[in-house]
């Protein structure tokens, strides 16, 4: 079986395609989020805590899904710094969160902290993706069985992105809006928001 591969090159020289395949000692082949993983990792979006181990249900920090997020959208900070007293001018993340702020995606906790070491809520992240994605927010109607635990202000994001499809509950139909995203969740929304062919 043969494939065709095409680019567009700006300069004359010698090419080759390479196959990059990553995969991590600690996410079976059958864990759900594996094909997530193993496309986001080809495409240097996502990286392991080591070399082989990813820790798929260790919690992601809002530095690292604003990170991710805007690696996999390829946003720019243009220049621009982070304004947050516990943001560093040379913090590893402190371009993406400049860049997150400037797309209008993610705000502060208050107008001088970000937070960036706190763990993101499954909430926030769903926040996150619409604004991102400009989706519509929904007024649909709440169909989790812990409806009652999701704030007023995340209901409309959580319901956009539940009818996309970008995100789905955890067991017992419960959306645990509160809890803390996995790093594996965090990896399988970008995925999917990636692979949306209705954008």
């Amino acid at each position: 079986m043969h494939h065709r591969i095409t680019v567009a090159l700006s300069h004359a020289g010698l090419y080759s395609a390479i196959a990059y395949k990553m995969t991590f000692d600690d996410v079976p082949s059958g864990h759900w989020a594996a094909r997530a993983l193993q496309a986001l990792a080809a495409k240097h979006i996502v990286k392991g805590v080591t070399d082989s181990r990813f820790y798929p249900a260790e919690a992601t920090t809002r530095a690292e899904f604003v990170t991710l997020l805007v690696h996999a959208l390829h946003l720019q900070a243009s220049g621009t710094d982070a304004t947050f007293t516990d943001v560093r001018s040379d913090a590893w993340y402190a371009d993406a969160i400049a860049a997150a702020v400037k797309a209008g995606i993610v705000a502060g906790k208050d107008a001088n902290r970000f937070a960036p070491e706190e763990r993101v809520t499954r909430m926030e992240m769903a926040a996150m993706i619409v604004r991102a994605l400009g989706l519509s927010k929904s007024s649909g109607p709440a169909t989790y069985a812990d409806a009652d635990d999701i704030p007023q202000w995340a209901m409309p994001y959580i319901a956009a992105v539940s009818e996309a499809r970008y995100m789905q509950g955890r067991s017992d139909n419960r959306f645990a809006p509160r809890q803390e995203a996995t790093r594996a969740e965090a990896a399988q929304l970008v995925y999917n928001l990636l692979n949306d062919n209705r954008k």
